[in-house]
């Protein structure tokens, strides 16, 4: 730890990443309001919830200006109908099944109580097109009409598991983080303490989710990330605007005080012990003077939850005292608040530059 740095406890506050059905409530998030943007082989799906926890609009998206019509999903009774609107039904058959299969991965990642069955309302014709491009989500053609399947969570099961990011990120559809709601926890904490016209660093910046939430706000935002196939389709979610860099977080490709801010929302935790400290130190160099890093950090989990992952690993998480003192080995000033499940650090004041 550094000569100087100070670390700051403070209670745990609810944000609205961890509380269910807070967007029902009228909680204040960044960017449009969307709590979901999950991105796909060739399109994203952007939603919010609608009437608490039993109704989303999931908006289809090719890029940035076109939107190929909205997939409505309602729950009831364990069984979520899910209805394609006009436009998106004037679409090629594949794009429906895209739509379709980022719907489902999304509401069976983020609400496993009480899921039972999908029942898909298309038009008779486009049932034949449908149940091939849908196999995989177990759909069959419903004896009254339409499709359906059971509902289980698709981003596991007996697929062989990734050995680094780069296969995690080859398949969006097995990769679990992209099929739960935007990071505002994190993002909220961002917005009350760096003005917007700040130039923000996305550390593991993925698929772009958090860039695209920050970028309308006014936030000069790049983004790096160890895996191409993850910064490629960030590209095509971003916008030909935006810097995103294929980069080993322990050798950062910009100059020293490039950023007023940073976001670390899963890379640090993920990242080999050994890796860290280097990792951290790369932050502060890329640091103003007076820069923030924005961190959440899980703490350790279960070795059957390691084993559930579609990644190999036996290292991931740190307890708050361990993630406190990393960064206060680089930051003059962290602040911690700890909760069950992870830690959440604001770090000011980069040191050993």
């Amino acid at each position: 730890m550094s000569d100087t740095a100070t670390i700051a406890t403070r209670e745990p506050t609810e944000t609205p990443a961890a509380m269910p059905g807070a967007a029902a409530r009228g909680t204040v998030r960044p960017g449009d309001k969307d709590l979901y943007c999950v991105v796909g082989p060739e399109l994203f799906v952007a939603a919010e919830h609608l009437q608490g926890r039993e109704s989303v609009d999931f908006r289809v998206l090719e890029d940035q200006e076109q939107c190929l019509g909205v997939l409505h999903a309602a729950r009831s009774a364990g069984v979520v109908a899910l209805v394609p609107d006009e436009a998106l039904l004037s679409r090629p058959v594949a794009a429906v099944a895209e739509a379709v299969r980022l719907a489902v991965r999304t509401l069976a990642k983020t609400f496993r109580d009480g899921l039972r069955e999908w029942m898909l309302d298309v038009p008779g014709p486009l049932d034949e097109g449908l149940l091939p491009l849908l196999a995989e989500e177990g759909f069959e053609l419903a004896p009254e009409s339409g499709l359906r399947s059971v509902c289980r969570d698709f981003t596991r099961g007996d697929r062989e598991r990734a050995a680094s990011m780069e296969e995690v990120y080859a398949d969006p559809y097995t990769v679990p983080w992209n099929f739960v709601p935007l990071e505002t926890d994190v993002l909220e904490r961002l917005l009350a303490g760096t003005p917007p016209g700040s130039r923000v660093l996305d550390l593991g910046c993925g698929y772009g989710k958090n860039a695209r939430q920050l970028i309308p706000l006014g936030y000069r935002v790049a983004g790096s990330d160890i895996s191409a196939s993850a910064v490629a389709r960030a590209r095509r979610l971003l916008g030909p605007g935006v810097e995103l860099s294929v980069a080993d977080a322990t050798a950062l490709p910009w100059p020293d005080a490039s950023f007023d801010a940073a976001l670390d929302i899963g890379c640090l935790h993920c990242m080999p012990a050994e890796d860290r400290p280097a990792a951290v130190r790369e932050l502060a160099r890329v640091l103003t003077p007076e820069g923030v890093l924005y961190s959440r950090m899980f703490r350790p989990r279960p070795a059957q939850w390691l084993a559930a992952q579609p990644f190999h690993t036996t290292d991931f998480g740190l307890e708050a005292g361990a993630a406190a003192a990393l960064l206060g080995s680089v930051f003059t000033e962290v602040e911690i608040e700890s909760t069950p499940h992870a830690t959440y650090l604001v770090a000011r004041g980069p040191v050993n530059r």
